[in-house]
């Protein structure tokens, strides 16, 4: 009786340490996916789940998180990608870039953004003569 009881704890605890390393195993490979925990959580809207379903197949939401481009250079991004194999057709590649942009936009320069504001078209400056 006592053998039998001591191979069932083995057999018992041998599932368990595998049970354990198979967990570890998936979670490994799962952070690459941008399945994460601590991942932050992307701002809702048309386009966010475009990027769900084929930015994080190979980037976390991390990497694109922390990104902040122009529009151009968001779309200069989304046509890279599509070049190395994600596929998208011409309304999701809009709505990525779209999405993209509005969330994840290059904040404004303040000289650049206060020059703009306050310059008026070219055309109608006049020099001054003293």
């Amino acid at each position: 009786m006592k053998a039998i009881q001591q191979r069932a704890r083995r057999l018992v605890t041998g599932r368990v340490i595998a049970l354990g390393a198979a967990a570890t195993l998936a979670s490994g490979m799962l952070l690459p996916l941008g399945v994460s925990a601590q991942s932050p959580a992307l701002p809702d809207g048309p386009g966010k789940q475009v990027v769900l379903d084929n930015c994080t197949a190979c980037h976390t939401l991390d990497l694109i998180t922390s990104k902040r481009k122009s529009p151009d250079d968001w779309d200069a991004t989304v046509n890279r990608m599509i070049a190395n194999g994600v596929t998208l057709d011409e309304t999701q590649q809009e709505q990525v870039v779209a999405y993209l942009a509005k969330n994840f936009a290059k904040p404004a320069t303040g000289a650049t953004a206060q020059a703009g504001a306050t310059a008026g078209p070219a055309s109608s400056a006049k020099p001054v003569s003293h």
